[in-house]
């Protein structure tokens, strides 16, 4: 079969399957879209995290590494929002157990 014979059957076809055919190749390229955008975000994520992990691997001092990420905190995602919560609930025991010790 050749591509002038496929577009003759297109032609050919009835309302209902032109419809159909036009719907099927829509949804294919919203799924292509939407996968080749979901990719480039997983890409990205993995940068992120990277970069993060190496400096994490890198630094001596946690608590200035905290307030590095806290201060670009609306960009953390990942591994460095995990950090910044963890690290607060570390404090929070922190200063607990030292309030609790101290009396």
């Amino acid at each position: 079969m050749n591509d002038s014979n496929l577009i003759e059957i297109i032609l050919h076809a009835s309302p209902v399957v032109q419809a159909a055919m036009i719907i099927l190749a829509v949804m294919s390229l919203a799924s292509w879209s939407v996968a080749l955008a979901k990719s480039a975000q997983i890409r990205k994520s993995k940068r992120i995290a990277k970069e993060f992990e190496e400096t994490f691997l890198a630094t001596q001092d946690l608590q200035t590494l905290y307030y590095q990420v806290e201060m670009t905190h609306e960009e953390s995602q990942g591994l460095s929002h995990i950090f910044i919560e963890g690290f607060k609930e570390f404090e929070n025991l922190k200063s607990r157990v030292y309030k609790m010790y101290r009396i």
